[in-house]
């Protein structure tokens, strides 16, 4: 099929390029006159909106005006407060009453009852304009009802209700624009808005209360007539395009024929170029216009460069096709030399013996590379470490009796290379290739027939390491580089065969070991009951013996197939990923070994402890583990004692965490070894400086802490001590003694030694506070020594005076004043009893007998001031209170007696009179959850040392014995005070008086 002319594609590119415009400048103009019929009508449609909207606005507002001058019109008034029949109101309805609108207007002198469904109701109830939109059957309305208000009634007195049918607000004109009235929520009241049309929304600004309707004018023309006048103008375009397609067609057919015509002679010559094959055609260049004279020259001398290029072409040719048969003849050799390496593998696969297999593969290898001689040889280190060549083959095709040499496997190593010591020599040490082609090289001993007058010496490497050596010569021409290309795979092969036949007798040397070795540790194995397992990594399987399955109760064949997921399946499911991960580590190399205690369920269900181990025994060429083998071993009984022995550690450290006594132990060599917590408390001496201490040492370190009177005496007084106590036997034996500490703080430690025949239990210190028993001896011999001699006083005047009546006759008088002094130091007596009773329930109930509740401190110390009454004392207490109650939670009865004893304190030491004050204030400055209760006096005051002892019991200011008292009292109020979360404070000076602060926290902030 042959290709159109010029001409009509000139004619069919001209027409699409017209059309093209055309359309693009039809489409541009229609989007053009779209969008300005759109925007007229954009325009209109605001214009027609605002001045429709202004109309209804204004035709609202004048509603509301007549509405307002009605409502404040006299006549109203009057009619309504008049009570006029309502049918004198229609003269005034009538000035409000639109014929426009055609609105309505109702008066209403009365609220109306029944249903209420616009709320109209709240104009009545606020007084306030109300505007409600109004369903009716055929029309919307809006209702604006208003109140009338008159001078002489508070509320609205009537209301007015003014209905504006929506249908008369709107004026509709002759015009294509319509117009709509609708709510807030979309929904038309009014008017029509036209379908596929153009739409604009006003909102309606109309006053209050009007506004709460929220109207909108919706506004709204057709478009229909604007696209009738766009697709008139759309007609007219296409006649326009018809036209002048047809011209810019006929003016490109003239055009193109004028061109066409000097074409054709150039379209002749390339015809006939390419028929006959030949590049003489040539173009007249003086005839035609200037264009196409120029492409006659171009014509021409294309020609001419196609006619050098040609004859270029040809002679390379010649020259590609010699060297493609050197390539052919070099890939025939390549074939031969695959063909080689299959063989020698396949031989090597056959277990084909190495020497044989060379010998073979060299005399196929001399004729392939045009040799007269070859050799192959092993390359091995001497017992001095020095390389010695060792002969495979050796063969020569010079001679009519094609010598060769086969050495077998007893070969001799031949130490000098032959007779090519320095290019043999090179080759094995640089691992390079060696090419010799000058006749400088000696003959081969063994082929002395055969003169060597080029070489090519081979390495035959593995990883960088000569294995042997591939020797060449007397090749006609001599060697290049190509030949050693050509015998690249070769070298890899025989070398890869010569390293495998090294790995071969290696493995069997190591696989002979390995039995040997296998059975020594079978024999040990079933002697100590150690489980075995093999892991292949690469395929997942694990192989087990006998004892490894019996250690969990199952025979081999029960477990099989094992891989590693079921392996790790009979672990715990704690201890799985924890194997798993030292299992991946040791297999990625991070890890010299495995190495894991794990549990596994035996087939009983109990769980056991076995300690698996392994190693990595094989890798691949990466460093990637391939095989892993390792033991498994039964330590639940270890285990289990071990577990006992921490949990009984865990218990002995408890007991000397939780005990308040301090223990340090030596060992039987005499070196510290334990420190308990409560040691490092009592005297500050931490474990890390106390660990591995001499006894003298130690002794040192505690004897720097204490105090001189009452020293430390160190571990040899203490055995010294031990040894004197008994004659029985040392294991259990005891000693203690007592020292005092000044550092960290003051305390009697008393200090007991133990000894045992443990080696790391060897003597056992322990050191214990007792400065509290010790001050508690001190203070209860004390106490019995000041009670006795406080309660002796008053029993012996009891006593006496008794005795006197018993056994003499007084007169009465005498008589009274003997049983006056009994009763009083009776008194006396049970006074003290009472209050050491007091004091030791106190401390201790420690406040549980308490009976807490919200107090006024007011009004208790005010019955306390006024139930206090001193005999033969008519002073009253001055008092000071703040306005508001001071309340406080306590216990009604102890602070009575709390506060009686301090007020009491005040008479009985101030007996010369003085001004009694009692100050209650309801915050302190520095702590305003406390109140403060202050007694004073101008009595005859204490001293500093006095003041010292102010709240020991049976201590008294007075010694003399003239102000009575048992020295509990402030003792007894300090108890009480303290037990309510307060405090006491006492300020004295001699001879000037005494001030007693009690403080006690607010309600709220008990303690």
């Amino acid at each position: 099929m042959s290709n159109p002319s010029l001409l009509p594609r000139l004619l069919w590119a001209a027409a699409a390029i017209s059309l093209l415009t055309a359309i693009a400048v039809a489409g541009l103009s229609s989007a053009f006159m779209q969008r300005w019929i759109i925007g007229h009508l954009q325009a209109k449609l605001e214009h027609e909106s605002i001045q429709t909207a202004k109309n209804i606005e204004l035709r609202f507002h004048a509603a509301l005006m007549q509405l307002d001058t009605l409502a404040a019109s006299s006549g109203l008034n009057a009619l309504i407060a008049e009570g006029r029949p309502l049918q004198d109101r229609n003269e005034f309805i009538a000035k409000v009453d639109d014929p426009i609108l055609h609105s309505r207007l109702s008066l209403f002198s009365n609220r109306p009852l029944g249903p209420d469904p616009y709320q109209l109701a709240s104009v009545w109830e606020h007084g306030q304009m109300l505007a409600v939109l109004r369903k009716e059957p055929l029309e919307w309305t809006a209702l604006i009802a208003r109140p009338v208000h008159l001078a002489s009634r508070s509320g609205p007195a009537a209301v007015l209700q003014l209905e504006i049918p929506m249908q008369y607000l709107l004026v509709q004109d002759f015009d294509d624009v319509q117009h709509a009235i609708v709510s807030e929520q979309g929904q038309r009241l009014v008017g029509s808005i036209a379908s596929h049309a153009e739409q604009i929304r006003t909102p309606l600004n109309l006053a209050w209360p009007l506004d709460q309707l929220h109207l909108s004018l919706v506004s709204s023309v057709s478009t229909q007539h604007a696209w009738q006048e766009l697709f008139v103008l759309f007609r007219l375009q296409i006649a326009i395009v018809i036209l002048l397609l047809a011209g810019v067609l006929t003016a490109c057919y003239i055009a193109g024929r004028r061109l066409m015509h000097p074409l054709v002679h150039l379209s002749d010559a390339a015809q006939h170029i390419t028929r006959t094959g030949q590049l003489q055609q040539r173009l007249p260049t003086q005839t035609g216009f200037a264009e196409y004279q120029r492409l006659a020259r171009v014509f021409n001398a294309m020609m001419d460069r196609l006619q050098a290029t040609q004859e270029a072409q040809e002679y390379k040719i010649q020259q590609r096709t010699v060297i493609l048969r050197e390539r052919e003849s070099s890939l025939r050799r390549q074939f031969e030399v695959s063909d080689l390496i299959t063989e020698s593998q396949a031989q090597k696969i056959a277990n084909v013996p190495l020497p044989v297999l060379l010998h073979q593969l060299l005399q196929r290898l001399l004729p392939l590379l045009e040799s007269e001689v070859g050799l192959i040889a092993e390359v091995r280190d001497d017992e001095q470490g020095q390389p010695t060549l060792c002969h495979y083959a050796l063969a020569s095709t010079a001679t009519q009796g094609n010598n060769s040499y086969l050495y077998g496997e007893h070969y001799q190593p031949q130490r000098g290379f032959l007779s090519l010591d320095e290019a043999l020599q090179r080759v094995i040490t640089q691992g390079r290739p060696v090419v010799s082609n000058l006749p400088t090289l000696p003959p081969v001993e063994e082929l002395a027939e055969a003169k060597l007058s080029n070489f090519l010496g081979l390495p035959l490497a593995v990883g960088g390491k000569v294995l042997g050596v591939l020797g060449l010569a007397n090749r006609e021409g001599g060697y290049e580089n190509h030949h050693i290309d050509l015998l690249e795979p070769l070298l890899a092969s025989l070398a890869g065969i010569i390293d495998a036949c090294h790995a071969d007798q290696a493995r069997e040397r190591a696989e002979h070991a390995l039995s040997a070795s296998e059975q020594r540790l079978e024999l040990a194995v079933r002697g100590a009951t150690i489980g075995l397992w093999e892991w292949d990594v690469l395929h997942d399987r694990m192989a087990i013996n006998h004892l490894w399955a019996g250690m969990l109760g199952y025979e081999v064949k029960e477990l099989d197939p094992l891989n590693l997921t079921r392996w790790c399946a009979l672990c715990h499911p704690d201890d799985a990923l924890v194997v798993r991960s030292l299992l991946h580590a040791h297999l990625d190399g991070h890890a010299p070994d495995f190495e894991s205690e794990v549990r596994m369920r035996h087939r009983d269900g109990r769980w056991l402890w076995i300690l698996a181990s392994g190693k990595v025994s094989e890798r691949d060429g990466n460093g990637r583990a391939l095989r892993i083998s390792g033991t498994h071993l039964n330590i639940t009984e270890r285990r289990m004692a071990e577990l006992r022995l921490q949990e009984r550690t865990k218990q002995l450290q408890a007991i000397f965490r939780m005990s308040p006594d301090g223990f340090v132990s030596f060992d039987s060599q005499g070196v510290l070894r334990y420190v308990s917590p409560t040691f490092e408390r009592l005297t500050g001496l931490s474990e890390t400086v106390l660990i591995g201490l001499s006894p003298a040492q130690f002794d040192a370190a505690l004897q720097d802490r204490c105090a001189p009177e009452a020293p430390y005496r160190g571990l040899a007084s203490l055995r010294a001590r031990l040894n004197s106590s008994g004659d029985g036997p040392r294991e259990g034996r005891e000693s203690r003694e007592l020292f005092e500490l000044r550092w960290p703080r003051k305390a009697i430690i008393e200090v007991g030694i133990s000894e045992s025949s443990n080696d790391s239990v060897n003597v056992l210190l322990y050191f214990r506070d007792v400065t509290a028993e010790v001050e508690v001896e001190r203070l209860k011999s004390e106490f019995l020594s000041t009670a006795a001699h406080e309660l002796r006083t008053p029993m012996a005047s009891v006593y006496g005076f008794a005795e006197l009546l018993l056994h003499n006759e007084f007169d009465e008088q005498t008589r009274r004043d003997l049983l006056t002094t009994i009763y009083e130091q009776s008194g006396l007596l049970v006074q003290i009893i009472n209050e050491l009773l007091d004091l030791a329930r106190i401390e201790a109930r420690r406040g549980k007998d308490f009976r807490l509740q919200t107090l006024s401190l007011n009004d208790l110390l005010c019955d306390t001031v006024n139930g206090l009454k001193m005999p033969g004392d008519d002073r009253s207490v001055v008092v000071e209170f703040p306005s508001q109650p001071v309340l406080v939670h306590a216990d009604s009865g102890k602070l009575r007696q709390a506060f009686n004893n301090v007020l009491s304190n005040a008479y009985k030491y101030s007996p010369n009179g003085g001004e009694i004050r009692l100050v209650l204030s309801a915050e302190v400055a520095e702590q305003p959850h406390l109140c403060a209760i202050q007694v004073s006096d101008q009595g005859i005051g204490m001293t500093s040392e006095q003041l010292a002892r102010v709240f020991e019991r049976f201590y008294r200011a007075d010694s003399s014995g003239k102000i009575p008292g048992t020295g509990l009292g402030m003792s007894v109020v300090k108890e009480i005070i303290e037990l309510h979360g307060g405090y006491v404070t006492v300020d004295s000076r001699f001879g000037t008086g005494t001030t007693v602060t009690v403080y006690l926290p607010l309600i709220g902030e008990t303690r």
